[in-house]
């Protein structure tokens, strides 16, 4: 699903891999790693920039190998806070970038910048190094602070009116508008040197509404364990269909409540393309006993593909942390929203609001 352009630039330029932070029970488009937001080796990968640079064949290729990487090295740092994780993100990025700087020619490069500048906005004039670069004056950052923190707060509350409902197309043309006001703003706090700077660095107009937001590659799931109600199954061999793919122990309150949520998935969507995966890690001694987790699933009508994990090597490899989280994995195989903790916990709508990632991500072409 194509995300409006107004909101994609602010997810681009507020943290990379998805929306907000979150917690327990928080947002399924969570995301972090803050520092990675304006890293040329995320927005590289989409189809749409690869297009716009005219990569070859084997250009993509050697790229999709990066990202792979980059997915497995990042992945694992998505929930640490930002004074821990931000270095090690900002470290791994660098180097990845020094390899694409190796792949792409002069040209593609120099264009990907101007794409990469053009998501950021005019915050980017706002770094230390480019305001150096413009010899913005105290006066005019404080303008410019301005017109992007007002854009700021006005998406944070477009966010809030989707997550309730709004219609996206309304939402759309406020956010242009928005971005409009804030154009005006900061041109008009640049002088006509700064300007035509500004136009020399982002180039041509490239439409951001046909690039999606990064998401992560899954990583694979590991064998070995015992399966129930289905053969060994792998993330590759499950390319073309969306997998809901849910951390529980049977022992767990919060991780019960959910069972609900996913029985209504495996009923309404299994024969659209639909595969729910329960990943039954245990936390106690008690819950490693297999026939015990058969019996459970049995009584709780549990009909979906389970598999144990009593060595933690899926829990490991996805670097999980909470009981229950659950996580959406498109058609090609990247993790595209998650959801941590009880999905109705206090009010929350997680079951309704990945009900509606889940229907959207089946809609979508591979």
């Amino acid at each position: 699903m194509k995300q409006p352009v107004a909101l994609l630039v602010f997810a681009i330029g507020a943290c990379a891999y998805g929306a907000e932070p979150a917690g327990e029970s928080g947002s399924p488009e969570h995301g972090g790693l803050r520092a990675s937001a304006d890293a040329s080796v995320l927005l590289v990968r989409d189809s749409a920039v690869q297009a716009e640079l005219c990569v070859t064949i084997d250009q993509a290729a050697e790229i999709g190998r990066l990202m792979d990487e980059v997915d497995a090295a990042l992945w694992p740092l998505r929930d640490l806070p930002p004074k821990e994780g931000d270095p090690k993100v900002l470290a791994l990025i660098a180097r990845a970038e020094g390899r694409l700087g190796s792949i792409l020619d002069s040209r593609q490069y120099q264009r990907l910048e101007q794409i990469v500048l053009q998501a950021q906005g005019f915050a980017a004039l706002l770094r230390p190094d480019m305001s150096r670069r413009f010899a913005l004056s105290d006066e005019q950052r404080k303008q410019i602070r301005a017109a992007v923190d007002m854009t700021r707060r006005a998406y944070g509350k477009m966010d809030e009116m989707a997550r309730q409902g709004e219609r996206r197309d309304l939402l759309d043309r406020a956010a242009r508008r928005f971005r409009e006001e804030e154009r005006q703003k900061v041109l008009a706090a640049l002088n006509d040197r700064q300007k035509e700077q500004w136009a020399a660095m982002t180039g041509s107009v490239f439409d951001l509404s046909r690039v999606r937001l990064p998401a992560y590659r899954a990583p694979e799931l590991k064998a070995g364990g015992t399966w129930i109600n289905s053969e060994p199954l792998t993330l590759a061999a499950l390319r073309g269909k969306v997998v809901v793919v849910h951390f529980w122990t049977f022992g767990c309150g919060n991780c019960i409540a959910n069972y609900p949520a996913y029985k209504m998935w495996h009923e309404a969507f299994a024969d659209r393309g639909l595969t729910i995966i329960g990943i039954h890690t245990p936390e106690t001694k008690g819950e490693q006993d297999v026939e015990k987790l058969r019996r459970k699933a049995k009584d709780n009508d549990l009909a979906f593909p389970i598999v144990s994990d009593n060595d933690r090597a899926n829990w490991d490899a996805w670097a999980n942390r909470v009981w229950p989280s659950v996580y959406l994995v498109d058609k090609s195989g990247r993790i595209r929203a998650w959801w941590y903790g009880e999905l109705n916990w206090q009010g929350a709508k997680g079951e309704k609001r990945m009900r509606e990632r889940i229907e959207a991500l089946l809609a979508e072409k591979p």
